[in-house]
């Protein structure tokens, strides 16, 4: 259990009410304007009133009135709902949660297994876990050791059911990249790991390179790309330390807010892509961009063969078809009209359009996307979807769509 690192406010009765009472204040209003009422305590004060409509919106669910936060601890957090689905994976009765931080993973962990064991090496980190933890019905199968992952398990005797570890990507301020450049260093870790787990589980960046992964952990057997409203939040590496050297399987996983699963889509590692013939690229045809899960998990082929689609350009993860496709797993767009890159006829179809702001997306063009919000002299906004590429014939065009509902 932690013995230092005890949170400030939890000497300051009723701060919970402090927050409440000036939610509408920004958080540099409050300190600025509050310094003389609140003395020291204002700082953190003010960093509970940044953090708790963040841990709201992320920790949905989970989030009670009066935890604590630590501004860094909450944004290097999962999200409840990718907690929720980590723990859907495994059930027992031991579980060690190696990295602790926030405690979010530990507390959906503990819903699933008979004792968690939270550990976490910074008790800045480590008393404010406990104290949220605390206040849950949860958290009185969580065991806390304020400990480094390496002490901890130099010391445990026993097998896990589970060892989950989501090791720092960052060194000194500065971004790494390689597993063995990573705190704790689970290549250096391995062997303890596999002794004590009956399963291991890795939690990774979203843009570690999965090929990558497989030649650092040949023992991985499976991969999840998580997504959320979109966006890949987190790459899961598994493997059961008794199953030796298996073809790792990946699967893309898109979820909902509360962690249930509303896609998923599964390949072999080594499974060859299928091929998708060429499409045609012209008005009211649907265009469809699939989920980053699945393009970050290779499977942006595999889903195009199974529902029909075309390609609009070899070798590139969009598609198309005469029709939408309500279940879709991603983006649908009405292809309303297609031009050739030609900026200044362009810009003049535009504002003949009364169009003053627009979302662009592009795949294969040579400006960037801020490049061509300037270039259209459109800002970011929902007056059009504007598609840039480059197509088969090598010419560059501009497409003006409608968004599809899905």
């Amino acid at each position: 259990m932690p013995e230092s690192g005890t949170h400030p406010l939890m000497n300051l009765p009723g701060w919970h009410e402090i927050i409440e009472q000036h939610r509408e204040m920004k958080p540099a209003d409050f300190a600025l304007q509050l310094r003389g009422k609140f003395g020291e305590m204002t700082p953190f004060l003010a960093e509970q009133l940044h953090a708790y409509p963040r841990a709201e919106k992320k920790l949905k669910g989970m989030h009670r009135p009066g935890w604590i936060y630590r501004k860094t601890s909450l944004e290097q957090s999962s999200s409840s709902a990718a907690a929720r689905y980590k723990a859907s994976l495994f059930q027992g009765d031991v579980c060690c949660d190696l990295t602790g931080g926030l405690g979010i993973d530990s507390l959906a962990f503990s819903e699933r297994f008979r004792t968690v064991y939270h550990v976490e090496a910074d008790p800045d980190v480590a008393m404010p876990a406990m104290h949220n933890l605390g206040m849950t019905a949860a958290g009185e199968n969580i065991r806390f050791h304020c400990t480094t992952a390496e002490r901890f398990l130099e010391s445990f005797t026993g097998t896990a059911d589970l060892m989950y570890i989501d090791p720092s990507r960052r060194d000194d301020g500065r971004r790494v990249f390689r597993l063995q450049d990573c705190t704790p260093d689970v290549i250096t870790l391995k062997p303890l790991l596999n002794r004590h787990a009956a399963n291991v589980m890795l939690k990774l960046s979203p843009v570690y390179d999965l090929m990558q992964l497989k030649r650092e952990i040949p023992e991985t057997d499976r991969i999840h790309v998580v997504s959320l409203r979109g966006d890949v939040r987190e790459i899961l590496a598994v493997w059961g330390t008794d199953n030796g050297q298996n073809e790792a399987s990946v699967r893309a996983v898109l979820l909902d807010d509360d962690g249930g699963v509303r896609f998923s889509l599964e390949r072999g590692m080594n499974d060859s892509r299928p091929d998708v013939d060429p499409g045609v690229l012209e008005n009211e045809m649907v265009l469809f961009m699939p989920d980053a899960a699945i393009i970050k998990a290779g499977l942006a082929d595999h889903l195009a063969n199974q529902l029909g689609l075309t390609h609009i350009i070899p070798g590139v993860d969009w598609f198309l078809n005469e029709k939408p496709l309500p279940e879709f797993p991603g983006r649908m767009f009405r292809i309303l009209e297609v031009h050739d890159y030609k900026p200044g006829p362009l810009r003049k179809k535009f504002t003949k359009k009364g169009l003053n702001s627009a979302h662009i997306y592009r795949k294969a063009f040579p400006l960037s996307v801020p490049e061509l919000h300037k270039k259209m002299q459109l800002p970011m906004g929902d007056d059009a979807h504007l598609v840039f590429l480059t197509d088969r014939n090598n010419q560059k065009k501009c497409l003006f769509c409608s968004l599809e509902e899905g």
